[in-house]
This record gives structure tokens, C-alpha cells and sequence, in this order.
């Protein structure tokens, strides 16, 4: 469906205007450069066929067997030269071939371009037909996605692929040895312990981490707190493998990141990084670096207000994502395999989780849908 729907963005108007007349050369070029660059998304699962598409007068026609990928059905009169195709909630549209006029439920609606039979192929109007038969489109420019969404998806979880999520194969191996632990990642290791408190400390953890320090070959840097913790949630290393992201909480505070360069030793703590630009970040609720180098996406604010920011530590530039957009609290931190879109899973209202999708491009927030919190297990794998 790769070949067949990305013409259909081209032509419907969502973003991109084809000039006319075209020659068939610049059509086939358009298409063939464009279908690899699309990814395209029917109710939320990603689809392919082989079937190519005609550009006609700005508008797309596909053979009308393509129209099963989108869960319709279709009858064909041969003598008539019409179609009659059914939606599931029995919608019927009837369409003649080189006929402008079409018939949705008995009612009289025209077309910008016929249907045509053309070489044993019956061509239909893509974009009459989806619409007629309550079908939305929606083009994501950044990450060149297609999201097609049938009515009874509407309310789920439409345009949530999994596949499209970025995911580490960095491997981080975890060990334990009565109050020691170790993590290991490729040649890098981190170290620490667990003791016990006493005095102030013991007021809010039996036991706090202490002697972190990080190893990378014949390095060792010790990391530091103001505050010793109460345990390491996470650590996690950067796709471009220079920087280090180390989570740790605080009882009855919440999470605190450090990042550390693992060439240098030099550290610093996110949520103070976050604070010195007056933005309040008493917690970092989730965090995931991009695919491309080095770009951290975080969740940050307190425990009833989360903001999402992006810093790329090799430019040193913080980006800071609209203030209209404050939740609750934020689960996960997505990042498209592309690097160019961040999904995150945050709460807003109380108790209810939306997908809100973020644009590096255009600097865009977009709400996606719902999120039930049974269905939230499935980000997990994605968690640093």
C-alpha cells in the first residue's frame, strides 16, 4: 500500500500541491521517489501492496481491488460499467465508470474525477470513495507517515504502530552481589552499593545508594550527589556513545538524571540543568535518547505537573516544548526510529492517559488518542 496511498497524499491536498498538466515521466518520478519515503498506517497497523496508483487532474485513482485493504467490499456490473461499494456500517456507494455523478445511499453527489475502466482495471477516485464512506486521512509530515482511520477505530488506538518506535540495541547488564551491583555497558561499567542509613537519612529510606562510580577502560569517575539517593531506576547510554544517562530516586521526591561523558567524567544533573532556565524540574518523569546522537527527549516538572523538553548535548541547545502543553504526569517517552518525531504517553486528566505526538520539524504538538491503562504494558520495552 506503500506505492498506492503515498500518490494519494500527493494528490488530496494534505500538504503537498501537484502542478498541472505533468507528464507520465514526472508522474512515475514523483512516485517512485515519494512511495519510499512514506510509511503508511490503516487503523493503526502498517500495510503494503504492489498495486500502483494513476494521477489524473490532481486526483488519484486505484484499482478497485485495493479498496479490500481498507476493509470495504465492492460488487462490479460489467454491463453497467458501476460499482457498488460497502462500508461495515453499510453505507452503499454507487459510481459509474466516466460518470462525475455518484450515489451515496440513494442521495446525488458529484466527482471531481470519474471512475474508468482502463486496460481490464476498474480505476476508482480514492479520495471521494474514503471520504464518502467515512474514512479520515491525516498526513504526518515529519516522520512521512499515512494514517487512514475507518470509523469504528476512531475512539482506539489509531496511528500507534509499535514497530515504528526507536529501540536500543544497546544491551545493559545488570548484577547483584549481596549490597553491591554492577551494570555493565560494552566496555563501560558502573559501580555502587547499598548502605544502610542512619540519622536523617533513615527517616526516609532504610537504605540509600552509595560509591557510584563509573568506569570506562582505564577510567574511573566518581559520581557525585548532593544527596545520596535512595536507588539507580535506569541507566542508559546514548546511540552516539558519548554521554551517559544515570536515574536515580529520591523517597518522597521523585527522579533525578545525571548525565555523565563518559570520555571526560564531566556531570551534570538534568533536572538543576532544567531549573537554571527557571523552569521548575523537581522530577524527571521519563526520559529516552533519540536514535541520532546524542539528544535526550524528558519528561520534567513535579508530582502533578510534567512539561516535555528536548536538550542535544552536542550543540548544547535545550528546546523547550510549548508551555500550553502541561499533564499530569507522563509515562513513557517515544521516539520515532526516524528521530525527527517524540511520542509521549502522558495524564491529563486525572487518571486518563493520552498519546500527544511532538515534531522536531515543526515544532508541533499533536494529540493522537486515547491510551487505556491496561494497553500501557505494551511502551514498556521501549523504557531505557
Amino acid at each position: 500500500m506503500k506505492k498506492m496511498l503515498v500518490f494519494i497524499i500527493l494528490a488530496l491536498g494534505l500538504g503537498v500541491t501537484i502542478q498541472s498538466p505533468i507528464s507520465a515521466t514526472a508522474a512515475k518520478d514523483i512516485k517512485e521517489t515519494s512511495a519510499k519515503q512514506v510509511e503508511i498506517n490503516v487503523n493503526g497497523e502498517s500495510v503494503r501492496t504492489d498495486v500502483s496508483p494513476i494521477l489524473s487532474k490532481q486526483s488519484v485513482l486505484i484499482p478497485i481491488r485495493s479498496l479490500s485493504s481498507l476493509g470495504l467490499t465492492y460488487t462490479w456490473d460489467a454491463a453497467s460499467q458501476s460499482a457498488i461499494i460497502h462500508n461495515k456500517e453499510r453505507d452503499v456507494l454507487k459510481i459509474t465508470a466516466n460518470s462525475r455523478t455518484a450515489y451515496k445511499n440513494g442521495n446525488v453527489l458529484e466527482m471531481s474525477v470519474p471512475a474508468r475502466s482502463q486496460e481490464g482495471r476498474v480505476l476508482v477516485p480514492i479520495r471521494f470513495v474514503t471520504e464518502s464512506l467515512g474514512y479520515q486521512v491525516r498526513y504526518e509530515a515529519a516522520g512521512k507517515i499515512v494514517y487512514i482511520v475507518s470509523n469504528e477505530e476512531k475512539n482506539e488506538s489509531v496511528g500507534i504502530d509499535l514497530k515504528n518506535y526507536f529501540s536500543s540495541e544497546i544491551t545493559v547488564q545488570k548484577e547483584e552481589a549481596g549490597n553491591k551491583m554492577i551494570w555493565t555497558i560494552g566496555d563501560i561499567v558502573v559501580r555502587m552499593e547499598k548502605v544502610k542509613t542512619v540519622g536523617d537519612e533513615a527517616a526516609e529510606s532504610k537504605y540509600v545508594t552509595d560509591a557510584i562510580v563509573l568506569e570506562n577502560k582505564d577510567k574511573v569517575y566518581p559520581i557525585k550527589f548532593a544527596k545520596r539517593p535512595s536507588e539507580v531506576s535506569s541507566i542508559s547510554l546514548s546511540p552516539g556513545g558519548d554521554y551517559l544517562a544515570l536515574s536515580v530516586f529520591y523517597n518522597n521526591v521523585g527522579h533525578k538524571v545525571i548525565i555523565i561523558n563518559v570520555s571526560t567524567g564531566e556531570q551534570v544533573v538534568l533536572n538543576e540543568m532544567v531549573s537554571a532556565g527557571r523552569e521548575g524540574a523537581e522530577t524527571i518523569h521519563a526520559y529516552n535518547w533519540s536514535p541520532k546522537g546524542n539528544v535526550l527527549a524528558f519528561a520534567y516538572g513535579n508530582t502533578s505537573e510534567s512539561k516535555l523538553g528536548v536538550y542535544d548535548f552536542d550543540k548544547q541547545v535545550f528546546v523547550k516544548v510549548s508551555e500550553a502543553n502541561s499533564y499530569i504526569s507522563t509515562a513513557f517517552v517515544l521516539w520515532n526510529k526516524n528521530g525527527e518525531i517524540v511520542d509521549v504517553i502522558s495524564e491529563q486528566p486525572s487518571d486518563q492517559y493520552k498519546m500527544y505526538r511532538y515534531s522536531l520539524n515543526d515544532k508541533s504538538v499533536k494529540s493522537v488518542t486515547v491510551v487505556k491503562r491496561e494497553k500501557l504494558e505494551q511502551f514498556s520495552k521501549f523504557r531505557p
